[in-house]
C-alpha cells in the first residue's frame, strides 16, 4: 500500500473510532438525561400520592409532574390541586349528619300522598326514629340510606352514590353538600389513575 495508503487507512480507522466513541458518548448522555427525567417525575409523582392521600394541596407537585413528563392534567385533578382531595374519613365522619338531615325529608315526601295518618306516621319516625345501622333490604328511605352508610363504610362511594339517587329529590338536595364532596373525591381519584396511566404511556 505505501506509506501514504496505510496513512490513509489508519486516519479512517481513528475517524471511525472516534465517530463511535462520540455516538456512545451521546448515548450515554441521552440515557443519563432520561434516565434523570424518569427519577424526576417518579419523585413528584410520589409526592402527588402522599398528597393526593392526605387531603393536602398538591398544586405544586403536579404541574411539576406535568412539565417533567409532558403530560396534560386532567381536570379532575387540577380541580381539587389547590384544596386537595377530601379524604373518606373525611367523608365518612359527615356523612351520618347528612343521612339524619335527609331522612325526615324522605319519610314526608314518600308519605305525602298517603292519608294524614301516613303522613303523622313519617312526622314521628323521622324525629324520633333511629337510622338503620346495618344493610337493609327495600326501597323505603331508611333502607336506602342504610345501604349508602355500608358503601361508604366498605370505601365505595359510587356505590353509596347510586343508593342516594333513589332517594326523593328532596332528600338528596339535603345531601347536597356530602354528595358534592364525594363525587369530588370520586372524579379525582379517577383522574389520578389515569393520569398515572399516561404517565406510564409517555
Amino acid at each position: 500500500l505505501g506509506e501514504v495508503g496505510l496513512a490513509r487507512q489508519m486516519s479512517e480507522a481513528i475517524a471511525d473510532e472516534l465517530r463511535s466513541l462520540a455516538e456512545t458518548a451521546e448515548t450515554s448522555v441521552a440515557q443519563a438525561q432520561e434516565s434523570a427525567a424518569d427519577a424526576a417525575v417518579q419523585a413528584a409523582f410520589s409526592e402527588l400520592r402522599i398528597a393526593a392521600a392526605g387531603g393536602t394541596p398538591f398544586a405544586s407537585a403536579l404541574n411539576e409532574l406535568s412539565v417533567a413528563s409532558g403530560v396534560a392534567i386532567p381536570e379532575g385533578l387540577s380541580d381539587v390541586a389547590e384544596t386537595g382531595i377530601p379524604t373518606l374519613e373525611r367523608i365518612a365522619d359527615l356523612f351520618p349528619a347528612a343521612a339524619r338531615a335527609a331522612l325526615p325529608v324522605a319519610l314526608r315526601e314518600e308519605a305525602s300522598d298517603g292519608d294524614a295518618g301516613d303522613r303523622f306516621t313519617a312526622f314521628m319516625q323521622g324525629q324520633f326514629g333511629g337510622r338503620s345501622l346495618t344493610p337493609m333490604e327495600g326501597d323505603g328511605p331508611d333502607a336506602v340510606l342504610s345501604r349508602a352508610l355500608a358503601s361508604v363504610e366498605g370505601d365505595d362511594l359510587q356505590g353509596a352514590l347510586a343508593e342516594i339517587e333513589a332517594l326523593p329529590e328532596a332528600a338528596q338536595e339535603e345531601m347536597q353538600e356530602w354528595t358534592g364532596l364525594a363525587r369530588r373525591r370520586v372524579d379525582a381519584i379517577e383522574a389520578l389513575d389515569a393520569f398515572a396511566a399516561s404517565l406510564n404511556e409517555s
